[in-house]
């Protein structure tokens, strides 16, 4: 899969250790999220991402170092604007309960 990526997204995925591997499957096979404050989509690549990913395609030698993998794209065109790891990215968007 072929992303485009602003100059920030690009200085953050190499300061962060972070592969365009990483990234196409946060995208194909995480879970996504729309924020309405922020007006971004989020690919959220957890356990559940990678147990699909290791269906589908390959099984990464090191999958901890995938997982909390969080790529934040334009929801008008798909353009990468920075990507990150939080494992404990979930608890962040959903309420408590």
């Amino acid at each position: 899969m072929n992303f485009n990526q602003t100059r920030h997204a690009k200085n953050r995925q190499q300061n962060r250790g972070i592969d365009n591997l990483m990234i196409t499957a946060a995208i194909e096979y995480g879970d996504s999220y729309y924020d309405h404050q922020r007006k971004a989509r989020f690919y959220f690549l957890g356990k559940k991402g990678i147990k699909r990913l290791q269906k589908a395609i390959f099984i990464p030698a090191n999958p901890e170092r995938w997982e909390g993998t969080v790529v934040v794209c334009d929801p008008y065109t798909s353009q990468v604007l920075t990507v990150y790891k939080n494992k404990n990215f979930l608890k962040s968007i959903r309420p408590n309960g």
